[in-house]
C-alpha cells in the first residue's frame, strides 16, 4: 500500500500485548503490556468505510486511542480485518496547545456486544495524520 504525503505509521513490530496475572491477596489480577500507551480518553470522533464517501460517516465517541490504535463506540458491520477511516477530534493538552484533528485509517480487530446489542469494537491504526488546530480559532478543523 502506497503511503500518501503527510502520513506516519506506528511501530510495525510483531505484537507485544499479552495477558499477565499477577497475585495481590487472594485473589488474580489481570493487565495487558502494550507497545504503546493507551489514553482513556472520550472524545467526538467520525468513521466510514475505507475508500468511501466521508458524507456517509457515522458520528461517535472513542472509549481509548494509543498511537497504535483505538476503540470506538458503535456498531461496525462488516468482518474483522475490514479497514475503515477515522476522524477524532483530539482535546488541547492541559494548557498545552490547541488540540487537533486525527485523521486516519484502521483495521478492526474486535466487536464487543452485550447481549443483542453491539456496543464498540477496537481497531489498529496503520495510517494517520495530526492537523494541529488553529490557535487563533480552536473550531477550525484544518
Amino acid at each position: 500500500m502506497r503511503r500518501q504525503p503527510g502520513w506516519c505509521s506506528p511501530d510495525n513490530s510483531p505484537q507485544k500485548r499479552r495477558t499477565v496475572g499477577l497475585q495481590k491477596g487472594s485473589e488474580k489480577v489481570k493487565h495487558q503490556q502494550r507497545r504503546t500507551p493507551r489514553y482513556n480518553v472520550e472524545v467526538p470522533a467520525l468513521y466510514w468505510l475505507a475508500g468511501g464517501d466521508r458524507l456517509s460517516a457515522i458520528r461517535t465517541r472513542t472509549k481509548d486511542i494509543s498511537r497504535a490504535g483505538l476503540y470506538l463506540y458503535g456498531e461496525f458491520d462488516k468482518p474483522l480485518g475490514s479497514t475503515f477511516e477515522f476522524e477524532v477530534q483530539l482535546p488541547a493538552p492541559l494548557g498545552k496547545g490547541a488540540g487537533g484533528l486525527l485523521r486516519g485509517q484502521g483495521k478492526v480487530v474486535r466487536r464487543d456486544a452485550l447481549g443483542d446489542e453491539r456496543i464498540g469494537f477496537a481497531a489498529t491504526i496503520y495510517q494517520y495524520q495530526f492537523r494541529p488546530a488553529s490557535k487563533t480559532d480552536p473550531k477550525k478543523r484544518g
